[in-house]
């Protein structure tokens, strides 16, 4: 892969305010390769992802259920087995949380995207999605997002953008039925044809219109904003002490709501041992130890890393490019945040200061760890626990740092 050296994204869109097209941003990547190992993986995994799904301009979401029935190998080609698992030639279908479902894409946004944000702040994540189809105009019209986002172009064919740096006039906006029918709604916009390669960023509610002529591929990212409403909500979500979901507070008398609120802040958050304001910003440093860990985007990888067998014994290893692993000791127990999951040991300073080092390393193998551990066995549970859960990959088997050919 071959990208074009940006080093602050920030500043060349004026802090994510003005929209600006990059062109040739990624070169010489095999997108039709990339998407057809992510369409394996989803009908491979036990989950399926959220999906917008249009068919010949009618919404269909329980095609979503389907997916699974026309395995992506027995075609030619996406275009192909999109055609047949939707049943119509023409459409649109957005895929979200496309990140944990390809590693690939992941390494290509987190290292040409996210890693070049600049200061932009992170604290609420990105959001990765995918756009496949052969739909014409967008089937919801002129819009805008509340995120920001940049869009790459993946082809195979181009995409017309049209975008309105002052908002048009409403009777344009939401509506298909006249994007056909004349010329005068683009009269107020900007023109931008996107070949494959190309990024855009298109700033948060700036109204656009994308159009695609022939099957194409679009890959966006949204970034979230940490405004004090959705900091606070990502807290409470995070909060290490959950309160019961058996509650009935929104039919209860005023009394018994108070009661019940109470019976949350002192028994279910432990609010005699720490205040509701300290919880809360526990749950947001929570949740970004979890962004840490996943390179900025929300969500986690499909299952446990599952490919070629590997010799733990033989190989060396080194964390994944941006990719952290953060650390939490409460009491007995030591938290690992591995790409978006949080998982729970026995605290024991070895482990504490096995992972310092596997952070520090340009590459290590177990024979590397196992010396800061002193115990080759819990050394070895520790690198499987970090590579299954793709914190970790593999670097080579070489004889450096004790790996053995």
């Amino acid at each position: 892969m071959s990208t074009k050296t940006l080093h602050h994204l920030g500043k060349e869109t004026n802090q994510f305010t003005r929209p600006v097209v990059w062109r040739s941003f990624i070169k010489k990547v095999d997108w039709g390769k990339i998407y057809t190992d992510f369409v394996r993986e989803v009908q491979g995994s036990e989950r399926i992802p959220q999906m917008n799904i249009n068919v010949k301009d009618a919404v269909k979401p329980w095609l979503r259920n389907t997916i699974k029935d026309f395995p992506v190998d027995h075609h030619a080609s996406l275009e192909k087995w999109f055609s047949q698992w939707l049943g119509g030639d023409e459409f649109c279908v957005l895929f979200d949380r496309i990140t944990d479902y390809s590693e690939k894409i992941h390494e290509i946004l987190t290292s040409t995207v996210l890693a070049n944000l600049g200061e932009k702040d992170l604290k609420m994540g990105a959001d990765s999605y995918a756009i496949f189809g052969n739909y014409g105009y967008t089937p919801f019209g002129i819009h805008p997002d509340n995120e920001p986002i940049f869009l790459i172009h993946c082809g195979p064919s181009t995409k017309d953008v049209w975008y309105w740096e002052t908002e048009p006039e409403p009777t344009i906006t939401g509506r298909t039925d006249l994007l056909e029918s004349n010329d005068e709604w683009k009269k107020s916009a900007v023109h931008i044809v996107l070949e494959p390669g190309d990024m855009i960023f298109i700033p948060s509610r700036m109204y656009h219109l994308l159009y695609t002529p022939d099957f194409s591929i679009t890959l966006g990212t949204a970034l979230f904003p940490s405004n004090v409403s959705s900091l606070i909500r990502s807290g409470i979500a995070h909060l290490d002490y959950q309160p019961a979901d058996n509650l009935s507070l929104f039919w209860s008398e005023k009394e018994s709501i108070e009661v019940q609120y109470g019976s949350i802040l002192e028994k279910e958050l432990n609010s005699n041992e720490k205040d509701l304001g300290e919880l809360i910003l526990q749950g947001v440093l929570d949740q970004r130890s979890l962004l840490q860990s996943n390179g900025g985007f929300i969500g986690n990888p499909t299952g446990e890393k599952h490919e070629a067998p590997v010799n733990f014994e033989k190989a060396c290893f080194r964390v994944k490019k941006n990719i952290e692993i953060p650390m939490k000791r409460r009491g007995s127990e030591l938290y690992l945040y591995l790409r978006g999951k949080k998982c729970r040991l026995n605290y024991h300073p070895s482990i504490e200061k096995a992972v310092h080092f596997i952070q520090g390393s340009s590459k290590f193998s177990l024979k590397d760890v196992a010396g800061e551990m002193e115990d080759e066995t819990v050394a070895l549970d520790l690198i499987k626990l970090l590579y299954r859960n793709r914190g970790i990959e593999t670097a080579c088997t070489c004889q450096v740092h004790g790996g053995v050919k």
